[in-house]
């Protein structure tokens, strides 16, 4: 019988194979959801999608997510007032949430602490609701110092739907700019700290099948001494 033609694109399939070389793929792939989690090959993962989202699974049977990132964005909002307003937010899309989804902004940036001691307030926001959040004592450091600082706040999805439930996470470290640091317990020419807070066992309302802001605001206590904070870089990741 007649062999059937050697084509090219099996030559090139066959010789690819032969030095261990993959084609690069040039078109989308969809990664569809599966009743059964699939094993892994020895040294190998497996890509898959779980509720919407990429997971993969090594050989022990390990299944993790594909954690997703956009782009880091240059915020610079500056926060002078009483009342607490926006340095930094992402936006969480409508239907995107599910049970255990868990979304963050993590942001940093500078400050001045006003020529009058005043407490900085930092605070997580979900969908215009203001949840966990940490205070910073007016005599943390002393007046007119520069500082730096970085902020991490997350929200987790607790259940779904229109009465849906978050609980929050807010942490981070604020520090003197330009010079030694000392940990601070009262006035300090040096002050460096860190910070958290979190829910113990409340929850806050939020529909989970409605667009949601989640973002990082700050406020002082009085605005004399011109406090300031300002939010240079910030980036908004799911993390689960």
């Amino acid at each position: 019988m007649p062999t059937a033609p050697y084509t090219l694109e099996q030559a090139e399939e066959d010789i690819a194979d032969l030095r261990g070389q993959l084609d690069g793929v040039l078109e989308a792939h969809v990664l569809q959801s599966v009743n059964t989690t699939p094993n892994a090959d020895p040294a190998g993962v497996v890509l898959h999608a779980s509720g919407g989202q990429p997971n993969f699974i090594n050989p022990a049977g390990l299944t993790m997510g594909v954690v997703g990132a956009q782009n880091a964005f240059f915020a610079n909002n500056t926060v002078t007032s009483v009342a607490l307003n926006n340095l930094a937010q992402g936006t969480i899309p409508a239907n995107d949430a599910e049970i255990g989804a868990v979304y963050e902004v993590d942001a940093w940036g500078n400050g001045t602490w006003g020529a009058t001691a005043q407490v900085l307030t930092l605070a997580v926001f979900l969908g215009g609701t203001q949840m966990a959040t940490v205070q910073i004592g007016a005599t943390f450091m002393n007046v007119s110092l520069i500082f730096r600082w970085r902020a991490v706040v997350r929200t987790i999805c607790v259940t779904t739907g229109v009465t849906g439930t978050w609980q929050s996470l807010i942490f981070g470290n604020i520090s003197l700019f330009s010079g030694t640091l000392l940990a601070s317990g009262s006035s300090s020419n040096n002050p460096t700290n860190s910070f958290v807070s979190c829910e113990s066992t409340a929850t806050t309302t939020k529909d989970t099948t409605a667009q949601n802001s989640i973002g990082l605001s700050a406020g002082w206590n009085a605005t004399t001494g011109a406090p300031t904070i300002t939010c240079q870089v910030a980036m908004f990741k799911r993390l689960a």
